[in-house]
């Protein structure tokens, strides 16, 4: 049994970024670029996805937050950092006796 093998293809840059274009900017999805392209495997561009898509950060969290909104969450963690200070807590479960004191 002999095997044909096909000879691999190499894709610049540019066009891997083109295709990554087309499909996040919802001209047409993978199998459609993988047609019209004329690229063997879908895998590929799966590949080029994750290299060069918009979705890099894909798993991550990604906080946006306005000045004041940062201005006032640095402020409360100066402040809970004092009250867990002034109250000996060692974790953000206080006991009952302290959340009374604190007033929750």
């Amino acid at each position: 049994m002999n095997k044909k093998s096909r000879p691999q293809i190499r894709y610049s840059e540019e066009f891997k970024r083109m295709v990554v274009e087309d499909i996040e900017s919802g001209v047409m999805n993978v199998a459609q670029a993988c047609r019209y392209y004329g690229i063997s495997t879908p895998v590929s561009v799966y590949k080029w996805l994750e290299i060069y898509g918009l979705r890099k950060n894909k798993g991550q969290k990604v906080l946006v937050m306005s000045y004041k909104e940062e201005n006032e969450l640095v402020r409360l963690r100066r402040e809970l950092s004092l009250l867990k200070q002034e109250f000996g807590l060692g974790s953000l479960m206080p006991n009952l006796e302290t959340a009374r004191k604190l007033g929750l």
